[in-house]
């Protein structure tokens, strides 16, 4: 039985897919494969050019919004907690997994709270308090 949800950054993703006899490029084939075998969702990371959100059902680049990069230490951490706290904060759990325009409003939380880290020296996430007032609000919507 496949995971439920995988994520990688570009770099991780490309050595993955190199050990497991595929190509380097283009980064969401190994992405597919992995849904095709299972894996509810794949969220591809790659920084500053956004992150892939690639389900059963679709495939979105969340694009990220443009920032002053002051270090990138912390930043995959950071992406993976804040997608978690919104998630669970939203009361979400497998089921919504499903549900491609939920899973891409998670990336797009997780992406603030990444692009918040990397505007400060040291992997230094950001509190709660320090996002804006509609973080963690369900975007249902879509």
């Amino acid at each position: 039985q496949a995971c439920d949800l995988v994520a990688r950054t570009r770099k991780h993703g490309r050595l993955f897919a190199i050990a497991h006899g595929y190509s380097a490029y283009p980064m969401t084939r190994h992405a597919r494969q992995l849904v095709r075998d299972g894996v509810r969702v794949v969220l591809l990371t790659a920084g500053g050019d956004g992150t892939w959100v690639i389900t059963p059902t679709n495939e979105t680049l969340v694009p990220t919004t443009p920032i002053v990069v002051v270090d990138t230490i912390g930043a995959g951490d950071s992406f993976g907690g804040g997608f978690l706290a919104w998630w669970v904060g939203n009361g979400f759990g497998i089921d919504e997994l499903a549900q491609h325009s939920v899973v891409v409003a998670a990336t797009e939380a997780a992406q603030q709270v990444a692009a918040f880290t990397c505007q400060r020296a040291g992997a230094d996430p950001p509190r709660l308090a320090e996002l804006p007032p509609k973080w963690g609000e369900a975007w249902t919507e879509r």
